[in-house]
């Protein structure tokens, strides 16, 4: 599974998830309620970089991810005005945008 890109790999760790909380589903007990409760938060976890993963993608296909990450590093230098910074002029963010849109 390790070979396999971030998202495949995520899908196919929900997927096993899911096969071994349906097992779990049919013991009763404190371990199995224990396990129960990992495997939850596992899939939580795994969601999570699913969405995180599946953003990263979508926002580098439309272009729009190395103005995030510029935007980012403007948000972090509140002396810095953010329309002065490469990338974020008003005219390349318009121009982002309606990439975005298309």
């Amino acid at each position: 599974a390790r070979a396999l890109p971030i998202v495949q790999r995520t899908i196919f760790m929900l997927n096993l998830i899911e096969q071994l909380a349906a097992v779990l589903g049919t013991h009763t007990g404190a371990a199995a309620e224990s396990s129960r409760a990992l495997l939850h938060e596992r899939t939580d976890s795994e969601l999570e970089a699913l969405v995180r993963e599946g953003a990263h993608l979508f926002f580098g296909r439309c272009g729009l991810l190395s103005r995030l990450d510029a935007l980012r590093t403007a948000l972090s230098q509140p002396h810095i005005r953010v329309s002065s910074v490469v990338g974020l002029e008003p005219i390349a963010l318009s121009g982002a945008m309606r990439a975005f849109d298309a």
